[in-house]
C-alpha cells in the first residue's frame, strides 16, 4: 500500500504546508474521508455514496472486476485505473485481465466511460531510478548466488553497452559479483576502430576492471556479409571465453528498438510465428538487461550521468538492412501511429502465444 500514501504525499507537497488545499487533505485523512486500503473482504458489503478508486486493476480477473461492481450502491462511483502492459501476475495477459474485460463490457453503457493516457509523467529522477531498479530486478532474479558470478559486459563503447555497463558496475559493489569487459575490434572503420578500443580500454582502466579483446584482422570481410560474418565472429568469441570459464554470464545492451529492428527484419526475411522470441531477455548465459528500454530512455540515462560514449558514424549510413530499417521505415511508421514500435512488439506476440496455443492443441489431438 505504500506506493499510494506516497502518491497521496506528492500530490499534498504540491502545495505549501499551511494552504488550504494541503490542510484540506490532512483533514480529509484524519476524518477518514480518505482512506487506502487493501481491496479485501468485499464480499457482500454494500458500498453507498462511496468514490471508490481501485488501483492496478490489471492484475484482477474479470471475475474479481464484476465482485467489486456488484457491491456498489447507491451514489456511488467506480473508477478502475491500471496499465495493461504492465501485469504482474503470470496467469493473466493484455487481453484477458480484468480491466481489458471491464473495458470491452461496458464500452456501450451510458453509465461508463474509458480514458486512455497515451504517456506518464515522471521525473527524471524517478526515470533513472527505474532503469536501474529494473536492471537490479532482472540480475537478482536470473541469477542464483549472484555474489558467487563472474558477470561480462558484451562492450562497444556505444550509448547502449555504456550505460549497461555503468549501472551493473554500480550494482556490482552491491551485489558482489565479480564484473569483467569483453570488446572486438573489427577493424571495419581505420583509425575509428582503434580509438573504439582505446576508449574501451580506457573505461576498463577507470572502472578497474579486467578487459578481454579479440581483433579481427583488417580485409577479412571483403566480399562477405560483414553483418553476419561480424555476429559470427563475436558469438564464437563470447563461446570461447564462456567456455573457458572467464565469466558465468554475459550482459548484451540490447534494448527496445534493437526488438523492434528485429521484428521487423525477420519479418521481411519471411520469419514465422516465433518471431517474438527473436531476442530472449535471458538465452542460456545470454542476459539482456535493457531491453524493456527504448533508447529515448537509454539516452535519457546517458545525459543524466554524463556518460561519455562513442558514436559509429556508419549507423547513420542506410547500405545495410537494419539501417535502413532504423532510419527510414520505423520513422516512416511512426508518422501513420506514433505507437507503432509498441504496437509491433504487441502483435509478435500476441502471434507468437496463439501459435504456441494451437501447436499444444494439435499436439494433443
Amino acid at each position: 500500500m505504500q506506493p499510494l500514501f506516497d502518491n497521496l504525499s506528492v500530490i499534498q507537497h504540491i502545495h505549501s504546508e499551511d494552504s488550504d488545499e494541503s490542510k484540506n487533505i490532512r483533514k480529509m485523512l484524519e476524518n477518514e474521508k480518505i482512506v487506502i486500503s487493501p481491496l479485501a473482504y468485499i464480499r457482500g458489503r454494500s458500498l453507498n455514496k462511496i468514490y471508490f478508486i481501485v488501483d492496478e486493476a490489471q492484475n484482477l480477473t474479470p471475475h474479481e472486476i464484476k465482485t467489486i461492481i456488484t457491491r456498489a450502491g447507491e451514489g456511488t462511483k467506480i473508477v478502475f485505473t491500471g496499465d495493461i502492459h504492465q501485469i504482474d501476475t503470470p496467469y493473466l495477459d493484455e487481453r484477458n485481465n480484468g480491466l481489458t474485460y471491464l473495458i470491452d463490457r461496458m464500452k456501450a453503457e451510458v453509465l461508463s466511460g474509458t480514458v486512455t493516457l497515451e504517456k506518464g509523467e515522471r521525473s527524471k529522477l524517478a526515470e533513472l531510478a527505474a532503469m536501474f531498479n529494473s536492471v537490479k530486478k532482472f540480475l537478482t532474479k536470473n541469477i542464483k548466488d549472484i555474489n558467487k558470478k563472474t558477470l561480462a559486459v558484451a562492450y562497444s563503447g556505444g550509448i547502449d553497452s555504456q550505460t549497461a555497463l555503468h549501472i551493473v558496475y554500480k550494482l556490482k559493489k552491491e551485489l558482489g559479483f565479480n564484473l569483467i569487459i569483453i570488446h572486438i575490434n573489427y577493424n571495419l572503420r581505420g583509425e575509428e576502430s582503434k580509438k573504439d578500443e582505446l576508449f574501451a580500454r580506457n573505461i576498463a582502466k577507470k572502472y578497474n576492471l579486467n578487459i578481454y579483446i579479440k581483433e579481427i584482422k583488417e580485409g577479412s570481410y571483403n566480399k562477405k556479409n560483414i553483418q553476419n560474418e561480424a555476429r559470427k565472429d563475436r558469438y564464437e568469441f563470447f563461446e570461447e571465453l564462456y567456455k573457458k570459464n572467464i565469466f558465468d554470464y554475459l550482459i548484451i545492451a540490447h534494448n527496445k528498438d534493437d526488438f523492434v529492428e528485429t521484428i521487423i527484419y525477420r519479418m521481411i526475411k519471411g520469419a514465422g510465428a516465433d518471431i517474438y522470441n527473436c531476442l530472449k531477455k535471458k538465452n542460456n548465459y545470454i542476459l539482456r538487461p535493457i531491453l524493456n528500454f527504448y533508447r529515448e530512455d537509454i539516452e535519457n540515462y546517458a545525459k543524466e550521468n554524463n556518460l561519455e560514449y562513442r558514436e559509429d558514424a556508419s549507423n547513420k549510413q542506410n547500405k545495410y538492412a537494419r539501417n535502413k530499417i532504423r532510419n527510414l521505415i520505423i520513422p516512416l511508421l511512426e508518422t501513420i501511429n506514433k505507437k507503432s514500435k509498441d504496437n509491433i512488439i504487441k502483435f509478435s506476440k500476441r502471434a507468437y502465444l496463439e501459435n504456441k496455443f494451437l501447436r499444444k492443441k494439435i499436439n494433443n489431438i
